[in-house]
C-alpha cells in the first residue's frame, strides 16, 4: 500500500511459524453446536418460531425461539417437528444439528399461511434481551453496510464522526458502538483499528441475519462486551444463494455491485442429506463499490460525502469428513481509500494546496472453526476458532499524516455438556489472544500551523479461561451465569463475571434481568477517528506531551431489566417491551472536546454513566401490514475536568415509527412492498467552537426515509428509495470552514446530516 508503517512489524515474524502450528491444530475441533439446531423455511430461509419439536417415543419436546434456535436433549433416535402451515417432518438424531428446513404445505391443500415471520424478532425464550434482525428487515433500506444496517432499528443509533471524513458510526445505550462487541459469525471481529471504519467491512448484502442483544453478552465471546453484543451472521455454504446480484445507484454518486455465488448448495432436501457426510461446499462473496461525485450542497466548500473505492473478497469452505465433525475456513481480503475535505483536494497532490483527507486500508483476514460432537454422547460437544488479521492502514489528514499497523492472533477452545434432562448445561473453554499495534500521528512541519504529534505501540498478550452454566428447571426459568479470568501482560489478571435471567410471568411474558462487567483497551486516534477532521492538537494527558499514553484499561458494569410481553391486540399479533439499563464506568478513557482548538484523552477522574429508558411496540394490525413503535430516553453525562456534563452530541429524547406492508402475491409472483420509517431526534450539547462561544444545544428534527419494491417474480426485484426526505440539513457542520490553517476550523462537532434528500435505485437477482 506505501502508506502504512510496518517497520515494527518485523518482530512479528516469529509468529508466523506459531500461526501456522496452530493452525493445523485448529483443523481438529472450533465453535461447535450441542445437540440443538435452527429451524428455517426452506424457500425463504427465515427462522421460524414456534416450531413444536417433540421426541419420537417419550412425546417430550421444546419450542424454537425467534431465532428458530430450539435445544432437546433425549435418547430417543428420531424427533418430529411440527409447524402450522409446513409439512410436519421426523428426523433421525444425527440430523438434528445445524440448521433444518421446513416446508410449507403444498398449494393443492386447503391450509393457507396468512403470517409472515416478522422482519425484527424479539426473542421471549432467550434470556438475553435478544433481536434477531433477519434479511428482510435488512431490504427495508439501502443497507449498503454494517453502519447503515440499522436505519430501521430504535435500539441502535446510527451517525457521522465528522463532517468530512463522512465515517459512520453507531451508539448503543448512549455510548460509542466500540462499547459494544461487534462479532463476525461469532469471532470479534470489528476491533482495535477497525473500531469506526470497521462497519463499513461488511457489505449489507452478505449478511444473513444479525443478532443483537443490548447488555453484557455472554462470557464465551470474550470480556470487551459492556453495552451490547452483535453478531453478524454472513453468507456461507449453507445460507448463500447459488447466485445472488445485488447493484445499487444514488444521486449522491454512489455506485456499488455485490455478487454471491455458491455453486455447491443443495438443491433440495433429498439433495441435502446426499451431501450431509463427506462434503466439501465453497462459496464466494464479491462486494465492489465506487464514489466520484463532488457535491456541495451546503456551500462550505468540503465535499458533502467521500470519493471512494472499495474492494472486497470473501471465500468460505466447508468440509464434513464424518458425521459427527464439521470444519469451515475463511478468507477474506479488503481494499479500500476514500478522499475528503476540500471540493479541489485531489489526492495525487498531498503536500500543500486545498486541505483533504487521503485513507487507504488493505486488510487479510483467515478464520478456521471445526466443530465434533461425540457420537455415544450427542449432548457433548468440543470445538475451537483460530483467526488471524493483518490490518495496515494511513494516508493524511489535513496538516498532519496517520499510519497505523495491528496484527491479531486469536485461539478459542470450547467443550459444552448438557445433562439428559436438558436442566443443565456447562460450557469451559480457553481463550489465547495477542494484538500488536503500531500508529503514528505527524504533524507537518511545513505547515503554517503547529500540531502535535503522537507515536502509540503496544503488544498485547491475554490468556483468559471461561466457565458459563445455563439452569432450566422448567419452562418458566432460565438463568444463564458466567465468569471468566484473563491474564493480561499489560494490565495483570482480571475478572469478568455475568448473568442473564429470564422469569416467564405467564405463557407469552417474562421479565429478563442482566448484570455484569465488560473491559476493553481504548485505541484513542481511531476509536475517535473524527477529531482528525480538523486542526485539533491532540494530547494524551496527564503531562499534555506526547509518547507513552498511560491509560488504563476501560471497565464498565452494566445492569438491566428487561419486560416483553407477546399476544393479541384488536385479534391481531402484537409484542410490547419495556428495557431499562444503567452502566456505570469504573476506568474510562476520556475523549474531552470542551477546549476549542484541543481534544484531551485522559483517564476518568470522577463518575460516568449513562441511563437508558425504552418502550417499543410490534403490531400487525392487518395482514402483510406491520407497524413498529418505539420511544427512549436517555441519560449519559461524563465527568470532564471538575464538571458533569452530558456526552456531546448525543440527543436526551428519540422517538420512533416503522411502517411496513406488502401486497398479497399474485398469480405471476408479483408483489409490490413499501416501507417508510420516521424518527425524531431530540436536542444535543455541543461544546464551544471557540473562545469567544459557550455550549450550545442544537435544535431537534425530524428524519424519513422510505423504500418502494417490486418484485417482478420470486427472484428478481427492483428497489426505489430514499433518505431524508425532508431535506433536513445542517449549516454549520464545519466551524471556521473559511479559513482552513486556523486552529479553530473543525468538522468533528457535526450534529446532523450534511447531504440533503438521497435518493437510489437498486435491482436484486437470486436463484436459490
Amino acid at each position: 500500500m506505501g502508506v502504512a508503517n510496518t517497520e515494527s512489524f518485523k518482530s512479528t515474524e516469529s509468529m508466523k511459524p506459531i500461526c501456522f502450528v496452530l493452525a493445523w491444530y485448529v483443523a481438529f475441533p472450533s465453535l461447535a453446536q450441542t445437540v440443538s439446531g435452527t429451524i428455517k423455511d426452506e424457500k425463504t430461509n427465515l427462522p421460524l418460531e414456534g416450531v413444536v419439536v417433540r421426541t419420537l417415543n417419550t412425546n417430550s419436546g421444546v419450542i424454537s425461539d425467534s431465532a428458530g434456535f430450539f435445544q432437546l436433549i433425549s435418547s430417543d433416535s428420531a424427533f418430529i417437528l411440527s409447524y402450522v402451515g409446513y409439512i410436519t417432518d421426523t428426523l433421525p438424531a444425527h440430523r438434528m444439528v445445524g440448521t433444518i428446513y421446513l416446508r410449507t404445505v403444498s398449494a393443492t391443500t386447503t391450509v393457507e399461511v396468512v403470517d409472515a415471520a416478522l422482519a425484527t424478532r424479539i426473542s421471549l425464550i432467550d434470556a438475553k434481551n435478544l433481536q434477531v434482525i433477519s434479511k428482510k428487515e435488512l431490504c427495508k433500506a439501502a443497507c449498503c453496510n454494517l453502519s447503515e444496517s440499522f436505519e430501521t432499528n430504535a435500539s441502535v443509533d446510527g451517525s457521522f464522526t465528522d463532517a468530512i471524513t463522512g465515517t459512520r458510526q453507531i451508539r448503543m445505550l448512549g455510548l460509542e458502538g466500540y462499547y459494544s462487541q461487534i462479532t463476525l459469525d461469532n469471532i470479534p471481529n470489528v476491533r482495535g483499528l477497525a473500531g469506526i471504519y470497521g462497519l463499513g467491512y461488511i457489505p449489507g448484502p452478505w449478511v444473513d441475519a444479525i443478532y443483537l442483544s443490548k447488555g453484557v453478552g455472554s462470557v464465551t465471546s470474550g470480556y470487551e462486551s459492556i453495552t451490547g453484543q452483535i453478531n453478524v451472521a454472513t453468507k456461507n455454504t449453507s445460507t448463500a444463494e447459488r447466485l445472488h446480484i445485488n447493484a445499487y445507484t444514488s444521486n449522491s454518486g454512489r455506485q456499488e455491485i455485490n455478487a454471491v455465488f455458491n455453486p455447491m448448495k443443495a438443491k433440495d432436501t433429498e439433495d441435502r442429506e446426499r451431501h450431509h457426510n463427506g462434503a466439501i461446499s465453497t462459496s464466494v462473496l464479491a462486494h465492489g463499490a465506487f464514489s466520484g461525485t463532488r457535491a456541495d450542497m451546503n456551500g462550505d466548500g468540503f465535499l458533502d460525502n467521500p470519493l471512494f473505492t472499495n474492494m472486497i473478497f470473501q471465500n468460505d469452505w466447508s468440509f464434513e469428513p464424518m458425521e459427527s465433525l464439521t470444519a469451515l475456513v475463511t478468507c477474506r481480503y479488503l481494499n479500500n481509500s476514500h478522499t475528503s475535505g476540500q471540493l479541489d483536494f485531489n489526492s495525487d497532490n498531498l503536500n500543500g494546496g486545498p486541505w483533504g483527507v487521503y485513507h487507504t486500508t488493505e486488510r487479510f483476514e483467515a478464520h478456521t472453526k471445526v466443530g465434533y460432537i461425540f457420537n455415544e454422547a450427542a449432548e457433548r460437544s468440543v470445538g475451537s476458532q483460530f483467526s488471524y488479521i493483518n490490518h495496515a492502514s494511513g494516508g493524511t489528514y489535513g496538516l498532519r499524516s496517520y499510519n497505523g499497523a495491528q496484527e491479531t492472533m486469536r485461539g478459542h477452545l470450547l467443550f459444552s455438556n448438557t445433562s439428559d434432562n436438558g436442566k443443565h448445561q456447562l460450557v469451559v473453554g480457553a481463550t489465547y489472544v495477542q494484538d500488536v499495534y503500531d500508529e503514528s500521528l505527524k504533524a507537518n512541519l511545513d505547515a503554517p500551523l503547529r500540531l502535535n504529534s503522537i507515536s502509540l505501540k503496544r503488544r498485547e498478550q491475554v490468556a483468559g479461561a471461561f466457565c458459563e452454566y445455563t439452569f432450566k428447571p422448567g419452562e418458566k426459568l432460565t438463568l444463564v451465569a458466567g465468569a471468566r479470568a484473563d491474564q493480561h501482560n499489560l494490565y495483570g489478571l482480571f475478572y469478568t463475571p455475568r448473568i442473564h435471567i429470564r422469569w416467564s410471568l405467564t405463557e407469552r411474558s417474562a421479565v429478563k434481568c442482566v448484570s455484569g462487567s465488560g473491559r476493553r483497551v481504548a485505541n484513542p486516534i481511531m476509536d475517535n477517528v473524527g477529531f482528525l477532521g480538523g486542526n485539533r492538537n491532540v494530547w494524551i494527558v496527564p503531562n499534555h506531551t506526547p509518547g507513552e499514553s498511560g491509560l488504563k484499561m476501560e471497565e464498565a458494569w452494566n445492569n438491566g431489566i428487561i419486560w416483553v410481553r407477546k399476544g393479541k391486540f384488536l385479534h391481531r399479533d402484537q409484542t410490547m417491551t419495556i428495557d431499562v439499563y444503567h452502566t456505570r464506568f469504573v476506568n474510562q478513557t476520556v475523549i474531552d472536546y470542551e477546549t476549542p482548538g484541543n481534544v484531551y484523552v485522559y483517564n476518568l477522574q470522577g463518575n460516568s454513566f449513562s441511563n437508558s429508558i425504552q418502550a417499543e411496540w410490534h403490531f400487525s394490525p392487518a395482514r402483510r401490514f406491520d407497524v413498529r413503535v418505539a420511544y427512549r430516553w436517555l441519560e449519559a453525562r461524563t465527568q470532564y475536568g471538575a464538571v458533569m456534563k452530558d456526552r456531546p452530541l448525543m440527543n436526551k429524547h428519540r422517538a420512533f415509527i416503522n411502517v411496513a406492508y406488502e401486497t398479497k402475491v399474485n398469480e405471476k409472483g408479483r408483489q409490490f412492498r413499501f416501507d417508510s420509517t420516521l424518527q425524531w431526534i431530540g436536542k444535543k450539547r455541543r461544546p464551544a467552537q471557540n473562545d469567544s462561544t459557550k455550549e450550545q444545544f442544537t435544535p431537534a428534527y425530524f428524519q424519513w426515509m422510505a423504500q418502494a419494491t417490486w418484485v417482478v417474480k420470486s427472484n428478481f426485484e427492483f428497489y426505489l428509495g430514499g433518505e431524508n426526505l425532508g431535506n433536513f440539513r445542517i449549516t454549520d457542520a464545519i466551524t471556521d470552514f473559511g479559513n482552513a490553517e486556523s486552529e479553530n476550523f473543525d468538522g468533528s462537532q457535526s450534529w446532523g446530516p450534511v447531504f440533503g434528500a438521497m435518493g437510489y435505485l437498486g435491482l436484486r437477482f437470486m436463484v436459490d
